[in-house]
């Protein structure tokens, strides 16, 4: 049987980490129950020095351990083609340099593979922490990790400039997947630190681009967790990907807006529908929120509609829009960014 290489899936994962004078080193103990090591097919000499990464060929919704001998532990674990849990999600002895990583097996979706039915595609990848101020993962996400069926992946660290912490992820368009992210209070601190506020897990909100996109944030023991469904469509960043079209999602945490308004779909055909939707901060049940409308070409916004928040502040507003036009959302004075749904003309 021929596995197809997965070298250009994984040129997206080494963008975010610096190379290293000292390697990082890494080797495969045993995984439970047997899967095929396919970690050779991975990138070979282009993997930097301070990245492991091992892939295998699993059975869907198995659960698996795999163990790893590491030169010294590691800050973060990514696991496309896999989900980690957040009660036993990997651990690494600091005396031993044993690393043990449970996962279940999922479906990677965006892999040319020629596999068994049933089977899968697993990576497993993981790095020491990085200095402050370069582009990988900071000693305060130790503990930390991020499970997708999505191959292509890039970390989106904290900075004093940008005081959020994510992911970019890259699917063909169309295509369903889902983000699971572990993230440890020491990050929250340090966004606090970036943003001269004190932040708790309930100020914060995950947002797709500058969009705030969800409030699904839970509050767990040594951190938070994001558990989210992803649909890569072309209301995203679109770009060119060998003839076809691949949509990017930068997902990130970071302090919910006093009012957001975001879209979930801005590029429409005519005739058309999507739902606008958003969040007033601290909002009860049945407050209003009111959105204004302003047509392309005309200058000013008018009033469009009034919507009404539900018990945990959220509101939304199916649209079958005939015009371009931009939408704004207000709540107590306050502001939401703006978002533009493009409607565009039938051809003749």
């Amino acid at each position: 049987m021929q596995f197809l290489l997965f070298t250009a899936v994984f040129a997206i994962l080494f963008l975010f980490t610096p190379r290293f004078a000292l390697a990082f080193e890494a080797e495969l103990v045993d995984i439970t129950p047997e899967a095929q090591d396919i970690s050779d097919q991975l990138g070979g000499g282009d993997i930097p020095e301070n990245i492991a990464l091992f892939g295998f060929i699993t059975t869907i919704d198995t659960a698996y351990t795999a163990t790893f001998s590491v030169s010294e532990c590691p800050v973060m674990v990514v696991t496309p083609g896999a989900d980690l849990s957040e009660d036993d999600s990997w651990s690494c002895d600091t005396d031993s340099k044993e690393l043990i990583v449970p996962f279940t097996a999922k479906e990677l979706l965006d892999v040319d593979k020629d596999l068994p039915e049933g089977s899968t595609s697993t990576m497993i990848a993981f790095a020491p922490a990085t200095e402050p101020g370069t582009d990988g993962p900071p000693e305060e996400m130790r503990g930390g990790w991020m499970s997708t069926n999505i191959s292509e992946w890039e970390l989106i660290p904290p900075s004093e400039d940008a005081p959020y912490f994510g992911y970019k992820l890259t699917g063909p368009e169309g295509t369903e997947g889902f983000f699971h992210m572990f993230i440890p209070n020491a990050i929250i601190e340090l966004l606090s630190e970036f943003s001269g506020k004190e932040l708790i897990v309930e100020d914060l909100a995950v947002f797709n681009g500058d969009a705030q996109a969800s409030m699904e944030i839970e509050e767990v023991t040594g951190g938070a967790l994001v558990k989210i469904n992803l649909t890569f469509a072309s209301n995203s960043t679109v770009i060119e990907s060998q003839g076809s079209k691949s949509i990017t999602k930068e997902l990130t945490v970071r302090e919910q807006l006093d009012v957001s308004l975001a879209a979930k779909k801005t590029s429409l055909k005519q005739g058309e529908k999507t739902t606008i939707y958003g969040w007033a901060k601290d909002a009860k049940k049945g407050e209003k929120v009111v959105i204004y409308r302003k047509l392309k070409g005309q200058k000013k916004f008018t009033k469009f509609m009034v919507v009404k928040t539900d018990k945990n502040g959220y509101f939304s507003k199916k649209l079958n829009p005939a015009k371009t036009a931009t939408y704004r959302a207000e709540y107590k004075k306050e502001k939401s960014d703006t978002v533009e749904i493009v409607v565009k003309s039938k051809k003749k």
